[in-house]
């Protein structure tokens, strides 16, 4: 995985963050949601806007600045990795937030960490 290009920074981009950061750059967006996957099986036909996170890596370890101000949907298999993912994605303040999981079957709307009005938008 590529590191962050930020100086300073010690979190690894998640994989194929690298590629979207480079259009975000160019002024490119999804016109959906940027995808999550916590398994790489998640999510393939969402690409080119796909990023994973492997099921054994940490989610805090990650630098998930690519989700910033995008509406973003995290996919996983387990309920409790979708909102570890969530918890470590919230602070690069995406627009939007939503999980789902399929053990259990589930959706979550996450709170955003700070006001669209904070924000500037």
């Amino acid at each position: 995985m590529k590191r962050h290009s930020h100086p300073g920074s010690h979190r690894r981009l998640p994989a194929y963050a690298a590629a979207l950061l480079a259009q975000r750059r160019l002024g490119f967006a999804p016109q959906a949601d940027l995808l999550i996957a916590c398994d790489w099986k998640l999510g393939r036909a969402w690409a080119p806007w796909r990023i994973v996170v492997a099921p054994n890596e940490p989610p805090a370890a990650f630098d998930f600045s690519v989700c910033a101000g995008l509406s973003c949907l995290i996919v996983g298999r387990i309920e409790a990795r979708v909102h570890e993912v969530a918890q470590a994605v919230n602070g690069y303040l995406p627009l939007r937030l939503i999980g789902v999981s399929y053990r259990p079957a589930r959706i979550a709307a996450y709170r955003p960490n700070v006001r669209a009005e904070e924000r500037g938008c």
